[in-house]
């Protein structure tokens, strides 16, 4: 299901039916959640207003279509074909699907992240086993790639509230799951090549820029709560001391998996929930006992 919380309190389920969501985002005025909700197999976008006054409403038909992003101004529902692997967008009070990119062979698209001012467009391409970070300038309708940016994993950019910085996680395939190379990076946008990580915690993936700027979001790990950093951008970039919000939503997802929660502009989280409705969520642990024979001869030795 999805559920909303504060992170004061525990979650509440929002009043939608059960089923197979992913990839929650609220729209910048707050007012309405985009989500890829999957029926027979096949999934499609839907939207629901938050103040729960509202049932669920379908924006695309067919099956097909997912990973919805919100344009600047609301309007518009940016989301991947799954039919050519390309991105495209549409009105959200009615109209006709436009293409926004076309992919070439072996390619695929996936909206990431509109500028605050609606005039860029980052998405991913996926090429193989490599995600790069690329950019549409609306004003021409070109794209590009982005600096050196890439991921064996979900890329998850985000957007400071200015436009002016971006989020994202990094994972290279040959350093393994632990490696310190891989985690949550700050760069200036456009990129300079410089770039700073966040404190880390874990795994970290996932990031989602607070909206007033002061802070990212990220998932330490599958079995983790989400990890709220504090961050100062001038002069320079300078991180606080990282704070688990422990009653906020568990998404569960792993970093293989699209993001599986989002912020809404006063603060409250919506997220994904593998709990039924109303079940309190518990976070999963594995614990290793070392030495655990020695352990058991001093408790219970033998005669």
């Amino acid at each position: 299901t999805l559920v909303i919380g504060d992170g004061r309190s525990d979650p509440t389920p929002l009043k939608v039916p059960d089923g197979i969501y992913a990839h929650p985002r609220v729209s910048p005025d707050g007012r309405l959640l985009a989500v890829s909700r999957s029926d027979a197999g096949s999934p499609d976008i839907w939207t629901y207003e938050l103040s729960g006054g509202a049932e669920m409403q379908r924006l695309t038909f067919g099956g097909g279509s997912r990973f919805p992003i919100w344009s600047a101004d609301s309007r518009r529902v940016t989301y991947q074909s799954t039919r050519d692997r390309g991105i495209w967008w549409e009105a959200v009070d009615g109209g006709t699907p436009e293409r926004l990119t076309t992919p070439l062979e072996n390619e695929e698209h996936a909206p990431e992240s509109w500028s605050p001012d609606g005039s860029r467009l980052l998405f991913a391409v996926q090429k193989g086993l490599v995600n790069s970070l690329w950019v549409l300038t609306m004003a021409d309708r070109k794209t590009m790639p982005i600096g050196q940016i890439q991921s064996a994993e979900s890329l998850s950019v985000t957007f400071s509230p200015d436009g002016r910085w971006i989020a994202y996680a990094s994972t290279e395939r040959s350093g393994g799951v632990l490696s310190s190379n891989r985690g949550v990076f700050v760069e200036p946008f456009p990129p300079t090549g410089a770039k700073r990580q966040a404190p880390k915690r874990l795994l970290d993936y996932h990031p989602r820029w607070a909206p007033d700027g002061n802070g990212i979001w990220y998932v330490p790990g599958a079995a983790r709560p989400l990890v709220l950093v504090p961050i100062r951008l001038q002069p320079s970039i300078v991180f606080g001391m990282p704070a688990e919000m422990t009653r906020a939503p568990l998404p569960g997802m792993l970093s293989l998996d699209v993001r599986g929660y989002d912020v809404l502009p006063d603060g409250r989280i919506v997220s994904v929930s593998r709990t039924t409705a109303g079940a309190a969520e518990f976070p999963l642990e594995f614990r290793v006992v070392l030495n655990w024979f020695e352990e058991l001869k001093r408790l219970a030795p033998s005669k």
